[in-house]
């Protein structure tokens, strides 16, 4: 399989990926790279969800941003903002020798920074067709000039009922731009849109190849969102050895978590596309000698790594699609070893496990965190081990005369508990874990589409009164 240097990309980028883990371009990135970079026409790629789709589009887009740029160069519409903060992310990351503006518009967020940040300029456009669409009637988001309009996802985009929204987007967009249409599947609808917006298109069709995950077990949890740092705790904890990676799906949380776990005493470490090149090499330096054994990372830095013996990965949050799962987990249980795999998930978070625990029904098993009483245990476990391996060593003759005077003025359990609390401080304290809230997933059905006119023809509650109505 060819390098990225033969697929077109220009020797600054090629050195760029190469930083980041990008070595060996996969199937639809092989394809879909040189066509895009190449050819004037619009472009339908079918490929599975995780196998990198989106550098597919987003270095091609990268490279052929002019400088200086005025104009909007390329909009990405993405079904859910989970998943447009991941392309930004991405696409952040990949961008940075070129200084490429990437602004991010979705729901559930202020207005005001988004629009802040449109006015400024921006190169690439990544958000949800909700959003999106109200900032082109607001007149904030103008891509009538736009040279690519990149629809992810396009199935989904048709699950969550944004196919009219998608219509409408069409509209203010000029006829000589071109279509990129990623999907993972073609249902009729899809196919009948492309044929309206898309001409003299080229198709692209990859199939989805799977990692074994044979030495991995596998485990989930159903908990509230607010439980789940605290059950990330009990995992940790309950552990005789912890070595291992904590996926989090944003940088924001990755930094959070890291800043989190170290003021409660872990050693723990973070690593996102945000760090200088030295940074991270600092970082996975620290990680790979066992300084810190926490590692908190996104999806794209975590192609870099390569360390043996990882006992554990944890999905803070489920990734975005099935292939990223299997190569998040499969960084354990390497050369015969064998690794433990943990996925918190919340109701929310259910559509993107829908899939993951489809897949591995037969070996994902949902457990409960581990109870503040096996925690324990485990650490009086761990302690007397180290304890057992210090009197086997050899102790040292001032420490033994230290005992000796400390006994003659206290008790032995006194005297051995006065000096366990004094080193180990609040660690055996039941108060250090809060109750867990669980959640109950939604993993047997389909999720309902999105409705954005379901309040339209609502007739108000007749017994409502309006603000000031009190006054009469």
């Amino acid at each position: 399989m060819p390098l990225f240097s033969k697929l077109g990309i220009s020797t600054t980028l090629t050195t760029h990926l190469d930083s980041l883990g990008f070595r060996t371009p996969t199937p639809i990135q092989v394809e879909a790279i040189p066509y895009i970079l190449k050819s004037k026409t619009d472009l339908i790629a079918q490929a599975q969800t995780g196998t990198g789709k989106t550098a597919a589009f987003g270095i091609p887009l990268i490279e052929q941003i002019p400088k200086p740029n005025k104009a909007v160069f390329s909009l990405i519409l993405s079904p859910t903002r989970e998943l447009a903060v991941q392309i930004s992310t991405a696409l952040t990351a990949i961008s940075k020798p070129f200084n490429t503006r990437i602004t991010t518009i979705y729901g559930g967020q202020s207005f005001d920074p988004q629009i802040r940040s449109l006015k400024k300029g921006s190169d690439i456009v990544i958000g949800t067709p909700g959003r999106v669409l109200d900032m082109l009637r607001k007149g904030f988001l103008k891509i009538s000039d736009i040279e690519y309009l990149v629809i992810d996802e396009a199935d989904e985009m048709l699950r969550f009922g944004f196919l009219e929204d998608l219509e409408l987007i069409f509209g203010f967009s000029n006829d000589y731009k071109r279509t990129l249409l990623f999907s993972a599947t073609m249902p009729p609808k899809i196919v009948t849109l492309s044929k309206k917006y898309m001409t003299d298109s080229h198709r692209i069709t990859v199939k989805s190849t799977v990692q074994k995950t044979d030495n991995i077990k596998q485990h989930f949890m159903s908990i509230s969102a607010k439980s789940k740092q605290d059950a990330l705790l009990r995992i940790i904890d309950s552990e005789h050895e912890f070595y291992g990676l904590v996926f989090c799906n944003t940088k924001r949380q990755v930094d959070e978590m890291a800043l989190s776990l170290v003021n409660k005493g872990y050693n723990a470490d973070a690593l996102h596309g945000d760090l200088t090149q030295s940074a991270r090499e600092k970082v996975l330096s620290k990680f790979r000698k066992r300084y810190c054994t926490i590692l908190i990372v996104t999806d794209v830095v975590a192609r870099g790594i390569d360390i043996e013996k990882l006992t554990h990965v944890i999905n803070f949050s489920p990734p975005q699609d099935l292939d990223s799962y299997i190569h998040r987990i499969g960084r354990t249980g390497r050369c015969g070893e064998t690794g433990k795999a943990y996925t918190l998930v919340c109701k929310s978070e259910s559509y993107l496990f829908r899939p993951i625990k489809q897949r591995f029904s037969d070996v994902l098993k949902e457990i409960e965190p581990p109870s503040v009483n096996d925690i324990l245990e485990n650490k009086r476990v761990v302690l007397m081990n180290a304890l057992s391996k210090l009197v086997n060593d050899g102790l040292e003759p001032s420490y033994i005369d230290l005992a000796n005077t400390i006994l003659e003025g206290y008790s032995a359990t006194d005297a051995l508990a006065a000096a366990l609390q004094h080193t180990l401080q609040t660690s055996f304290s039941k108060k250090n874990y809060r109750e867990i809230r669980f959640d109950r997933l939604e993993l047997n059905h389909e999720r309902r589409p999105y409705n954005r006119n379901r309040f339209r023809d609502r007739k108000p509650n007749s017994g409502y009164k309006s603000r000031g109505s009190w006054r009469k």
